[in-house]
C-alpha cells in the first residue's frame, strides 16, 4: 500500500504538476516514505535466512578425519543406527542423510567421509570431495576430533594450535573461514566436538579448552555418552540463533524465492533514491519496477489501481 500510493503521487506529479498545481513537496514526502521503506525490507533481508529454515530445516553437516566417531554421534542424534560404525577407515563413503527434530527445530543432518588427503581409493576420493561439497553448503558444522589430538598437547596455547592444524589438515577452505570468525556469524556456524572424552585420564587441559570456546566446544564420549546432555544444549541454542525463536519472532518469508523478489524490490528502491528531483521520470520508472518485483509476493497491482488512488487523493477532473 505504501509504494502504491508513492507511485500514485510521483505519478501525479508527473502527468498534473502543472494543472492542478500539485506542490513538490509530495516528491521529498514520497522519498521519505520509500526510504523507510527500503529500511525495513533491509531488515528482513538480514534476518540470514531464518525463515526459510524454519520451514525447510536447518543444514547440519558432520565432519572430520576418519575414525572419530561422525558415524556413532549421527546415530546418537538420529537415537538408531543410520549409519554403519566400524573401526575400518573410510567405511562412510557417501553422505548419510537423515531429518530430525532437535529442540523443536527442523533439522536436516549430513554425515560425510572421513577427511583426508592420504588415499588412493577412487570411491573414498568421490565421497571426501562430496564431503567438501556439502560443507560449502551447510548452516551448522559439527567438525569432529579425536581427544587424543587435545590431550597430547602440553598446555593450552598447544592445544589450540593442534585443534587448527587438524582442521587445515581437513582442507576446508569453508571450515577454516568459520573457524577463524568466532564469535561466529548467524549465517553459518560451527561447533567443535571432542570426542573419546573416556579415553582421557587427566581432563584438566580438557576443560581449560572448553572455558575457551564456551559453547562453540563440547567434550564427549560417544561410548559413555559422556558429555552429550550438554552437547544437546549447545545444537539448541545454535539452532536457535539460526532460526529464532518461532513462537515470538514471525519470519518474513519461508522460501527462497520470496528472498529473491525482496532483493529485487530492494534494488529498484535504491535506483530510485539514486535520482534527482529532475529525473523524476527515471525515479517513477525504478517505483514501477519495485511495484512489479513485490506484486510477484502479493499480487501485482494494475495500472487501474494505481490510478484509483491519483484520482482519490487529488482533485483531478473535477
Amino acid at each position: 500500500a505504501i509504494l502504491s500510493k508513492c507511485l500514485a503521487n510521483v505519478e501525479a506529479y508527473i502527468d498534473f504538476e502543472e494543472d492542478q498545481d500539485i506542490e513538490s513537496s509530495i516528491l521529498n514526502s514520497a522519498k521519505r516514505d520509500i526510504k523507510e521503506l527500503h529500511a525495513a525490507i533491509q531488515k528482513h533481508l538480514a534476518d540470514g535466512c531464518r525463515g526459510e529454515r524454519l520451514r525447510s530445516g536447518v543444514n547440519m553437516t558432520i565432519a572430520g578425519a576418519p575414525n572419530v566417531g561422525k558415524s556413532s554421534l549421527l546415530n546418537f542424534l538420529s537415537k538408531k543406527p543410520t549409519a554403519i560404525v566400524s573401526d575400518i577407515p573410510g567405511t562412510t563413503r557417501d553422505i548419510v542423510k537423515t531429518d530430525l527434530d532437535i529442540g523443536g527445530y527442523p533439522v536436516n543432518v549430513r554425515d560425510t567421509a572421513g577427511l583426508r588427503k592420504d588415499t588412493s581409493d577412487v570411491v573414498e576420493l568421490e565421497g571426501i570431495n562430496r564431503a567438501r561439497a556439502a560443507l560449502d553448503e551447510t548452516d551448522l558444522i559439527l567438525v569432529v576430533l579425536d581427544a587424543q589430538i587435545v590431550a597430547s598437547a602440553s598446555n593450552l596455547q598447544t592445544a589450540m594450535i593442534n585443534i587448527s592444524s587438524y582442521i587445515d589438515s581437513l582442507g576446508v577452505p569453508a571450515l577454516r573461514d568459520v573457524m577463524g570468525s568466532r564469535p561466529y556469524s548467524s549465517v553459518r556456524k560451527c561447533i567443535v566436538i571432542v570426542n573419546k572424552m573416556d579415553l582421557i585420564v587427566d581432563k584438566a587441559l580438557m576443560q581449560a579448552l572448553k572455558l575457551e570456546f564456551g559453547d562453540g566446544l563440547c567434550l564427549i564420549s560417544c561410548k559413555t555418552k559422556e558429555g552429550m546432555d550438554e552437547m544437546m544444549q549447545s545444537l539448541s541454542s545454535c539452532l536457535k540463533e539460526l532460526c529464532g525463536n518461532p513462537s515470538s519472532e514471525n519470519p518474513c518469508f519461508t522460501q527462497p524465492r520470496h528472498r529473491y523478489c525482496l532483493e529485487e524490490t530492494c534494488n529498484a528502491l535504491a535506483r530510485f533514491s539514486s535520482y534527482t528531483d529532475a529525473e523524476v521520470d527515471l525515479a517513477a520508472q525504478e517505483m514501477r519496477n519495485a511495484l512489479y518485483s513485490l506484486g510477484k509476493i502479493t499480487g501485482h497491482v494494475t495500472i487501474e489501481d494505481i490510478l484509483d488512488i491519483i484520482f482519490k487523493e487529488f482533485c483531478i477532473g473535477k
